[in-house]
């Protein structure tokens, strides 16, 4: 009886254990959504390159040899994101390997070509998930706190005297976004 017992105790171990480390976590997500560079560098390490794109208040930096990346804005991370390596399925469940949990039956709000979004999801403003070859997921890329970076101070060696807005192609993606998101509506 006792080495049947511990044939059983060794194939539940063995089994445990092959598939936590078969499916391993990427990242846990929540902790390092909105917060400070000092607070995420514990987490996924210190950046390989941050620089200041267009404003003074949002920090761009990258991670992990590209793996993830993170806009601070006012400080805090909030858009971010984390690339996948075509590993899972391009499937909204698939954010259960950045620890969250997929809401039962959710419905995009907008598909363009190889981009699906969730706007507002959980508690984020917003989750696009970008497909890669074979239907896979090439990237999961949610937006914490902000939607957009819209009009914010202008870095201090701008010419411009008041206010700079974002990039045209910026700007032109979210509005072809809001298109679709109507049109689904």
């Amino acid at each position: 009886m006792k080495i049947i017992e511990m044939k059983n105790l060794i194939f539940i171990v063995s089994f445990l254990a092959f598939n936590t480390l078969a499916d391993p976590l990427l990242i846990d997500f929540k902790s390092i959504a909105g917060k400070s560079l000092e607070q995420v560098e514990p987490i996924v390490g210190k950046p390989s390159k941050c620089n200041r794109p267009y404003v003074e208040n949002v920090l761009h930096c990258v991670f992990k040899a590209g793996a993830i990346e993170i806009f601070f804005v006012n400080d805090v991370s909030d858009w971010i994101t984390i690339s996948t390596f075509e590993k899972y399925p391009y499937a909204i469940e698939s954010i259960s390997h950045i620890g969250l949990t997929s809401l039962p039956n959710s419905k995009p709000t907008a598909k363009l070509g190889w981009l699906t979004h969730y706007e507002p999801y959980l508690n984020y403003k917003s989750i696009m998930l970008g497909e890669g070859e074979n239907g896979l997921l090439a990237y999961i890329s949610i937006k914490v706190n902000t939607l957009n970076f819209g009009v914010f101070t202008p870095l201090p060696n701008s010419d411009s005297s008041s206010k700079i807005e974002v990039p045209k192609e910026l700007n032109d993606l979210d509005s072809e976004i809001q298109k679709l998101q109507s049109k689904l509506r």
